[in-house]
């Protein structure tokens, strides 16, 4: 299956039917919807249990309620120790391609979708000359998220014949560039706003994929702004580069433990930006989470790059790949949100500032060997605390390490005491009687 990166994912549609299980004398499935989506994980359950239930194979289903997660919830498969996990609601292209190393057992992973009818309308639209230079002067891809996975080929093969151009099915590895437009069909915010962030989308919902005047309206529209909305993109990501420069204190956030390898790299990078950093796990992000931190100038988010989860006006939060615009010395105007490019940009970055270091150090003019093993190691002072054996943090380590005293120090008095304290006398007491407008002793 193209959409997905592992092609180990399996398409279960709504009247198909799972190879394999009718192989198996006891199964546990787990089925992983969205949160306000329980009624349709009770329907699928029962859906499965109709078909593969047998004598010979004692099934249990049961339904794990996500928190909007475009990838399958680990915490819920570990806790409800399912076998099989189907995956109901929305899944990006990423979908059990990475997980936390201490995750040994091996899963199978399905996604669930509904059969879908694509009836598009007769083509008898013309395009106009303008229309059709526009067409011409760059490529098309088309993405459609995963509710459109039994559609999509269909829909690739009718908007070529609306547009008249050649469109290439999108997949996470293709290659886009500055003359590369992806026609996205999705309601989802986070497929849709990946395509957004980093390349020229075209935005189509269902209802506007069947009728060519009006896709033909929608790429008109775009094709009179894609210049304008390009230089936009670039001044907003400066300015996002500008926030970062300057951030004293940033949090990283990650959300996952097969994050760790980019934590440990942002941390280095940030230790050599002369940056005061701290880590955040936390599992099942909000917004009103990174607010409780005091303190915390800027937070530098890992997540999955197709995560709906959007962050509140209050709490600046940047992308891994907004701290090479902010410290490298030179930008070529491309952007992403896929945290493997970031990892290798930053990696690079880090390993030309210590050869760089170690160049001027020595006085030579050639290339010294660094390995990024070695280049990783925090150095300065203001991010390493170094306590040896038996040895015990000071008040004045944790003080400037932490930074706990400094927080108690600014709500001193908001505290509840030990004691309950008698409240103090009143001249108003119990006793009196009819409407409250005039009290006398």
């Amino acid at each position: 299956m193209k959409y997905f990166k592992n092609h180990n994912v399996e398409l279960i549609l709504e009247d198909g039917f799972i190879e394999g299980l009718e192989e198996k004398t006891e199964l546990k499935v787990g089925i992983q919807v969205h949160k306000n989506q329980i009624e349709t994980g009770e329907e699928i359950r029962n859906l499965v249990i109709r078909k593969h239930s047998s004598p010979s194979c004692a099934m249990d289903c049961v339904v794990l309620a996500d928190s909007d997660r475009c990838c399958v919830d680990w915490v819920a498969v570990m806790h409800s120790s399912v076998e099989y996990i189907i995956k109901a609601s929305f899944s990006c292209p990423l979908l059990n391609t990475k997980r936390s190393p201490k995750i040994t057992e091996k899963y199978r992973v399905a996604q669930f979708t509904r059969n879908m009818v694509y009836t598009p309308e007769p083509i008898t639209t013309h395009r106009n000359k303008e229309l059709e230079t526009f067409l011409h002067a760059y490529s098309f891809l088309l993405a459609a998220d995963s509710s459109y996975l039994s559609a999509q080929e269909q829909m690739v093969q009718y908007f070529q014949q609306v547009l008249g151009i050649e469109i290439e099915l999108w997949t996470y590895d293709a290659q886009t560039t500055a003359t590369t437009i992806v026609l996205v069909i999705s309601e989802n915010h986070g497929f849709i706003d990946y395509f957004k962030d980093s390349t020229n989308a075209i935005v189509f919902k269902q209802h506007e994929t069947t009728s060519p005047n009006t896709i033909c309206r929608i790429v008109r529209e775009h094709s009179e702004a894609v210049e304008g909305s390009r230089a936009a993109k670039l001044i907003s990501k400066l300015a996002v580069g500008d926030e970062i420069k300057k951030a004293g204190r940033i949090g990283i956030v990650f959300t996952s433990g097969d994050h760790m390898e980019l934590v440990n790299t942002i941390s280095k990078y940030l230790d050599l930006n002369g940056k005061k950093f701290y880590h955040f796990y936390i599992n099942g992000l909000k917004p009103e989470k990174l607010g409780n931190f005091i303190g915390i100038d800027l937070f530098v988010v890992i997540q999955c790059p197709f995560s709906s989860f959007r962050f509140e006006r209050n709490i600046i939060a940047v992308r891994p790949y907004d701290l090479v615009l902010a410290f490298s010395a030179a930008w070529n105007g491309e952007y992403t949100t896929r945290l493997e490019v970031a990892q290798t940009a930053i990696s690079e970055e880090i390993l030309l500032t210590e050869k760089s270091e170690k160049s001027g150090k020595s006085g030579k003019s050639g290339v010294l060997e660094t390995t990024l093993e070695t280049a990783l190691e925090i150095k300065s002072s203001y991010n390493l605390l170094k306590v040896e054996p038996g040895q015990v943090c000071t008040k004045e380590q944790a003080k400037r390490y932490f930074q706990t005293g400094e927080y108690l120090k600014k709500i001193e008095g908001i505290i509840v005491p030990e004691k309950a304290e008698k409240p103090p006398s009143t001249d108003l007491h119990q006793g009196y009687s009819g409407i409250p407008t005039d009290y006398t002793k």
